[in-house]
């Protein structure tokens, strides 16, 4: 039985538990043990507890002390400027940038959580602002199917140590410089 069927059962049987007498609170106990395989003493503790707290799912781990919906802002700004350099690198160039860095939301207690920030929690952070950087598929700006094949087998292509026997020679590649974004 999975952790989270065990809660639920124990939210259909918490109003139950609390009603009953002490010989019925023992034969519910015996039941439920046999139906979650949980011991007594953790049913008993689990019940004691309102249905509301009981049926809310607890965040597990530890409470994050980075709150990254104040950091974020900061990090991605310094991380562009610093030409987005890894988080490793990131965190010892701190020292030279943040003396620097002025921001009307910036308190000192949000700049002291940036210098004490590890180069690890810096990398995950700069994951998260990395994905929405990213396009989710890749671009191109070659068209799709026949015409592009065709043109792809017309244009010949010549390598760099081909014989150049005149002047006005030139060679050139399609690529795409766009970035993320194909439009414009």
């Amino acid at each position: 039985m999975s952790y989270q069927a065990v809660k639920e059962y124990l939210v259909a049987i918490v109003a139950r538990y609390k009603k009953l007498d002490r010989k019925g609170k023992t034969s519910l106990l015996n039941e439920a043990t046999q139906v979650t395989r949980l011991s007594r003493k953790h049913l008993i503790r689990m019940l004691q507890h309102p249905e509301e707290e009981l049926a809310k799912k607890k965040a597990s781990g530890r409470p994050p002390k980075y709150p990254p919906e104040l950091l974020l802002p900061h990090i991605r700004y310094l991380w562009i400027q610093m030409e987005r350099i890894s988080g490793r690198r990131m965190k010892v160039a701190y020292a030279d940038w943040l003396p620097f860095y002025q921001h009307p939301q910036l308190t000192p207690s949000l700049r002291l959580l940036l210098e004490s920030m590890s180069a690890a929690t810096l990398e995950r952070l700069l994951g998260k602002i990395r994905r929405s950087l990213t396009a989710d598929k890749g671009l191109s700006v070659t068209p799709e199917g026949s015409p592009s094949r065709y043109m792809k087998n017309k244009v010949p292509l010549n390598t760099f140590d081909a014989k150049i026997d005149r002047p006005g020679f030139l060679q050139a590649d399609t690529v795409g410089h766009c970035g993320t974004s194909t439009a414009g």
